[in-house]
């Protein structure tokens, strides 16, 4: 096996000899050249604040999207039908005058108005409470990032963890 190696770093590995590459016994592109035959892997680049908080923003957004149906807008849905819900409970419920929101989902559901009205009112409790469990853990792995003087990969992979652990 031959590698090109420019500034110690090994740039090319091929089987064949060709000029300007020098007999190894073995190396991989991306390796530190030690002078003596022996190749090293290069150190790690250090995780910057900005990567590590957008580590946590990311696994935020995985764990958010693990609850919420996949489709565009479809949380302005889920809000609407709240809203509705809400209204039409401060109205008293009439039978006369259902929204659309609770109609359609009883209709899609067979179940009744009422029932559809209490599903969609438990949906929005759960899903303001896994939202707001999200959003102190996201809050507080970046402020924890931004507090850390080094080591930022490592302070963020705790809450990263705590997110990935949220799981329908």
């Amino acid at each position: 096996m031959y590698a090109k190696i420019e500034n110690d770093i090994v740039i090319q590995v091929q089987p064949n000899a060709q000029i300007g590459f020098i007999a190894v016994d073995f190396a991989i592109a991306g390796q530190i050249s030690q002078g003596d035959g022996t190749f090293v892997d290069p150190l790690p680049v250090p995780v910057t604040k900005e990567e590590a908080n957008n580590g946590i923003e990311i696994a935020s957004g995985a764990a958010r999207s693990r609850f919420i149906a996949t489709g565009d807008l479809i949380v302005e849905e889920y809000r609407l039908a709240a809203t509705e819900t809400k209204a039409w409970r401060a109205a008293g419920s009439p039978a006369d005058n259902v929204p659309s929101s609770i109609s359609s989902w009883a209709v899609a559901e067979g179940m009744t108005n009422e029932q559809s009205a209490a599903d969609i009112e438990a949906s929005e409790a759960n899903l303001d409470a896994l939202l707001l469990t999200i959003r102190a853990i996201r809050l507080a792995g970046k402020a924890a990032v931004n507090a850390a003087t080094a080591d930022y990969e490592v302070v963020a992979q705790g809450y990263i963890d705590q997110l990935d652990a949220i799981t329908p």
